[in-house]
């Protein structure tokens, strides 16, 4: 029995000192309807690879996102907002006396996001439901501090990521009016932008006898930051 506890005490020992792997639940964007959670892998002593996978459910969300997004002067209002899925890789070096998984770190990331929502639109006494969807795919640059509170429990606070976000806007039109002629409203979409040359130059639009629908691709700078909660454990 002596043999078994000894044993045992070893292994819980080596467990903590060896501890590869940590599971973390992000925490910082609970409030606006942000869940997602994160897996870090060490791959040599000084770096890890972290993944992080997520969905926003804007239903569940603290935060009242119609008052927000409503412009009465343009007429345009918030009338559904659907969830949205992001994604992210990155990289890690961790720099100081500790190894990976503690302390300070930096790196390169990669992520990926999307989210969809319906407009309300109001164009010279004409209401249209917008269907809206936006992705982006971008890169950037993160710093970072992880704890690991007596051996098990990870606190990951990545507190500021910029980067460059290729991002992709898909606007669709649609009117309960019969027989409604889509190309005069066109102009009135490009005017939004009036004043942005680099956002005109880039919208596509196209006409049917069903829709408007008017797609805008477009480079922005990113940002990312982030907190999470979760375990660390060995191999």
């Amino acid at each position: 029995m002596k043999r078994i506890i000894i044993l045992a005490l070893i292994f819980i020992s080596l467990a903590g000192f060896a501890q590869k792997n940590a599971i973390k639940l992000g925490i910082s964007g609970v409030n606006y309807g942000d869940f997602f959670l994160n897996y870090e892998r060490v791959i040599n002593p000084k770096s890890s690879i972290n993944v992080n996978v997520g969905y926003w459910d804007f239903k569940a969300s603290l935060v009242d996102f119609s008052g927000i997004m409503s412009t009465t002067e343009d007429g345009l209002s918030l009338q559904q907002y659907n969830s949205g899925f992001h994604s992210s890789v990155d990289y890690r070096f961790y720099v100081g006396k500790h190894d990976a998984l503690k302390g300070f770190y930096l790196g390169p990331y990669v992520r990926y996001w999307d989210h969809s929502l319906i407009l309300l639109d109001d164009i010279e006494g004409e209401d249209f439901d917008v269907d809206t969807k936006i992705w982006s795919i971008g890169f950037g640059f993160q710093m970072g501090y992880h704890w690991v509170i007596n051996d098990y429990i990870s606190i990951d606070w990545y507190f500021i990521g910029l980067g460059i976000e290729s991002i992709s806007a898909k606007f669709v039109y649609v009117t309960e009016t019969r027989n409604f002629d889509y190309n005069t409203i066109v102009d009135d979409f490009i005017d939004v932008f009036d004043g942005f040359d680099y956002f005109q130059k880039k919208i596509n639009t196209a006409t049917s006898p069903e829709n408007m629908t008017a797609k805008l691709p477009f480079i922005a700078p990113g940002i990312k930051t982030g907190l999470t909660i979760g375990v660390a454990f060995g191999n």
